[in-house]
């Protein structure tokens, strides 16, 4: 689905000018919206239709040739009879890797389509834990899970992204929240990034923070300050930027 390509290229185009000026931080950025890209991935398709709305539950396979379920309204193309995606859709995948390794990776999409395109809020909820067997009590299994929660919310007018969306990451430790791993917002208008921008990560691998504002042409845009460790000390940069340009950069070491 062409949106699907066009989410990937947007994001990948917003870090490319973050990156484009030697950032070190910028690693854990393209980490991170790697994981966001993974999330919204699903894949499908139709242009022309013909009105006559159907729903459906059952196995669903994405293009990654992942499995699971899922259930949405449709109906069928007039032109090819292909699939359009119409109304509320949900997919859900759970995976258990081993009863040895005991790690389980769930996925749950939610959100509706307009004509086979993404419209309103949709949640992309990705869980992976490993699976701590306690024993049994009677006839139950005694368990807890560890491990991360990655959601992001999103929001689409037509296919295009709008407004704010949201990523964060939970670590779950013994089946609870405990620490939040790391969180962004970020704003679109009319699929273009614009506002204010930010990310804190606070994984013992990916320390950083950084925020600053995206301009009406979605590029860099005043003062933006960015927060990482490099080599056992905490770096941080103040970049001033101007229409996407950085005329500005001081670097100074945190300890």
């Amino acid at each position: 689905m062409v949106l699907v390509r066009y989410l990937y290229w947007v994001l990948r185009i917003f870090i490319n000018r973050f990156n484009k000026f030697y950032v070190p931080v910028a690693s854990t950025m393209i980490k991170i919206i790697d994981k966001i890209i993974l999330l919204i991935f699903i894949g499908f398709s139709g242009m022309l239709y013909a009105q006559n709305s159907q729903k459906y539950e059952g196995e669903f396979r994405t293009i990654h040739n992942e499995v699971g379920k899922a259930s949405y309204q449709y109906y069928r193309s007039a032109d090819d009879d292909a699939i359009i995606f119409h109304g509320p859709f949900s997919y859900q995948f759970y995976y258990l890797d081993s009863i040895r390794s005991r790690r389980v990776e769930e996925k749950l999409y939610q959100g509706s389509f307009r004509h086979d395109f993404k419209n309103g809020p949709w949640t992309f909820l990705h869980k992976n834990v490993a699976l701590n067997i306690k024993g049994l009590q009677g006839l139950n299994l005694d368990a807890s899970v560890t491990g991360i929660e990655a959601k992001l919310i999103a929001n689409f007018a037509d296919g295009v992204a709008v407004g704010q969306w949201t990523y964060d990451e939970q670590l779950i430790k013994d089946s609870k929240y405990a620490s939040l791993y790391a969180k962004g917002t970020v704003q679109f208008r009319n699929g273009i990034q614009q506002g204010h921008f930010t990310f804190e990560s606070n994984d013992p691998e990916h320390i950083a923070s950084f925020g600053g504002k995206i301009n009406d042409e979605g590029y860099f845009d005043g003062l933006w300050k960015l927060s990482y460790l490099s080599q056992g000390s905490r770096l941080v940069e103040e970049r001033m930027y101007n229409n996407g340009f950085l005329i500005r950069l001081e670097i100074r070491d945190d300890a």
